[in-house]
């Protein structure tokens, strides 16, 4: 939901040396999955016209077994938003989103 968010995130993958693919939305995230391997799907929890969950569901379907994270800045997701997906809360730093992708790799 928030592009200075997306830029610091895909900057800290790509410091630690993933190959980051941007998505400005969910929509653009689904075509991505589509078309190119992705290992990892790291989606905030608040975006335009869907949540982060809705696109894991979708993103499931297209990619069975796609490992994914969501990321929020609150405390606990919204009433219906349960999900067993790990998610990572905002603020975060470089050193706890490694954490994550490690324990989520795993």
């Amino acid at each position: 939901d928030d592009p200075i968010v997306l830029l610091n995130t895909a900057t800290m993958l790509a410091d630690m040396g993933h190959e980051v693919l941007q998505a400005p939305s969910a929509a653009a995230a689904l075509a991505i999955l589509e078309e190119q391997p992705v290992d990892l799907l790291v989606t905030d929890y608040a975006m335009p016209r869907t949540n982060g969950a809705e696109l894991v569901g979708k993103a499931e379907a297209v990619r069975p077994g796609l490992k994914s994270i969501i990321v929020s800045g609150y405390a606990e997701l919204p009433t219906g938003a349960a999900l067993d997906v790990p998610r990572l809360a905002k603020p975060f730093t470089e050193g706890e989103l490694a954490a994550i992708i490690v324990a989520v790799a795993g």
